[in-house]
């Protein structure tokens, strides 16, 4: 079965590559993995949005979505799985930007992408949406680029989105339980 998907996988890169490819969007997806690059730009975000009380519990959200898929793929599902880029073994492919240094398997670009995606899709749809777009975005430049295979990118949205749901119901009890929207139990006893 890996070997039946790796050929499909192999039939959409080198279909992208012969079909697809142009100048313009060598430029776009070759800037757009900065979105992911380390997950800087969504740390950055997260980190703004935790130092503001109005989106604190966004922000933590945000964090925690990154702080799950950072431990179950980086330092999880890459190594455990060791799938080579596409690039390793079609070494007739012009690559655009520099040679990764990690494993394939899924895409950590589009993990993070996808789980911002679905907490910001959460707490706001008007964030949710643009963020969404990003995530997708994100996944065909992965594989326009030949840095991964469609079926990393596919795993990086479903996983990004169920991290971005655990971290979610986690973030929602941690709050509900701890009070965060709610008098303490201190103002409660003041009569506050």
């Amino acid at each position: 079965m890996f070997e039946a998907i790796t050929r499909l996988d192999f039939a959409i890169l080198d279909w992208i590559q012969s079909n697809i490819k142009c100048a313009f969007l060598d430029v776009l997806a070759s800037c757009w993995r900065f979105f992911g690059e380390a997950g800087i730009f969504w740390i950055a975000i997260a980190i703004g949005l935790m130092i503001t009380k109005k989106y604190r519990k966004l922000g933590v959200t945000l964090a925690l979505s990154f702080a799950i898929g950072a431990l179950t793929v980086n330092l999880g599902l890459k190594p455990l799985v060791g799938r080579v880029r596409p690039y390793d073994i079609n070494t007739g492919i012009n690559v655009l930007i520099p040679h990764l240094s990690d494993y394939s398997f899924p895409s950590g670009h589009t993990l993070i992408c996808a789980e911002a995606a679905a907490v910001l899709w959460h707490f706001d749809r008007r964030f949710g949406i643009p963020a969404a777009i990003c995530a997708v975005i994100m996944a065909f430049s992965r594989v326009y680029l030949y840095v991964h295979y469609p079926s990393d990118v596919l795993v990086g949205l479903i996983l990004g989105a169920v991290n971005g749901i655990i971290a979610i119901s986690a973030v929602n009890a941690i709050w509900k339980r701890r009070g965060f929207f709610t008098k303490t139990n201190q103002d409660l006893s003041n009569g506050n």
